[in-house]
């Protein structure tokens, strides 16, 4: 007999809720809590069997523990958490969302995310972690600016205008914006170098990839941006159509529809937003180098 189980991830703990549909009355659920331990975990294992389904949100441990409990049920299922609060009453508890995850799984209806293979799930997590040292780096290349533009010292725009910083331009300033200064820069450059790092390592596990280099083959897309679209987007063959892709990177138009009134207006910018703009950088250049039917000469 098939047993539907919902699992709510927390640090600490997992809530549980054991759905049986077509048990007698009084036996057909079981609400269960263990901690997010290893032990928890094998505890938890030891009483699966091969007619068990099992679903669990996002969280960021999903992947891993779809890993673990593949091989002892006879489905696993990751859940979309931003549809299930589309689809849910409004009303979140542990105890409820472990039981609308169950509930759900018995009925088909529970909205599902691909599960991504290791090698994908690796590049997913060095970009991440790349935008973010990014993001980190620019936040302190603008302070450095703004210690020197307080004093009249105005730079070019470009990326690498902080490099024309001289140590006579830092040495007429105040002591504590000498200090100041000179703390941002180092910690930029050191933020820069280890950019540069993920960005091998990110290119060391894409070299092999076919696609990867068969978008590298578009005008604007370099490396990086082809490992993005890879590692973000999967397995192609899981969209049915190219509007599927676009709401998916959230680049389809927001829509308004009420009785007759049917508005399109700005993008949606639903989906990652690394992945959406990794394709509009490369959508630009296209737009300004490409010889091709994308490029400026055929625009109009």
């Amino acid at each position: 007999m098939t047993r539907y189980i919902g699992l709510d991830v927390h640090k600490a703990y997992i809530r549980g809720y054991e759905f049986q549909p077509y048990s007698s009355e009084g036996k057909q659920e079981r609400h269960f809590r263990f901690p997010n331990t290893p032990v928890g975990w094998s505890q938890f294992i030891s009483g699966l069997d091969a007619d068990v389904q099992i679903a669990l949100e996002v969280t960021g441990s999903a992947f891993e523990i779809y890993d673990i409990l593949v091989p002892h049920a006879a489905q696993v299922v990751v859940s979309n958490p931003v549809a299930m609060r589309r689809l849910g009453s409004g009303r979140h508890t542990d105890r409820e969302d472990a039981v609308r995850l169950a509930q759900m799984l018995a009925l088909r209806t529970l909205p599902a995310v691909w599960v991504p293979p290791h090698p994908v799930r690796e590049v997913r997590r060095l970009l991440e972690v790349r935008e973010r040292l990014g993001s980190y780096r620019r936040a302190l290349t603008n302070q450095a600016r703004a210690v020197l533009r307080r004093h009249g010292i105005l730079l070019p725009k470009e990326p690498n205008a902080l490099g024309q910083v001289t140590k006579a331009m830092v040495s007429k300033l105040p002591q504590a914006e000498q200090a100041i200064l000179v703390s941002v820069l180092a910690a930029a450059q050191a933020l820069e170098e280890q950019e540069k790092a993920l960005t091998a390592s990110i290119a060391a596990r894409v070299v092999d990839e076919s696609a990867v280099h068969l978008l590298m083959t578009i005008p604007g897309v370099g490396m990086l941006t082809a490992a993005t679209i890879w590692a973000k987007l999967g397995d192609p063959h899981r969209f049915r159509s190219p509007k599927q892709v676009a709401r998916y990177a959230g680049l389809d138009p927001s829509v308004e529809q009420s009785g007759e009134r049917d508005r399109r207006g700005h993008i949606s910018r639903n989906g990652d937003r690394l992945l959406r703009r990794m394709l509009v950088e490369a959508a630009w250049a296209v737009a300004r180098h490409d010889s091709g039917r994308w490029g400026p000469s055929t625009a109009g």
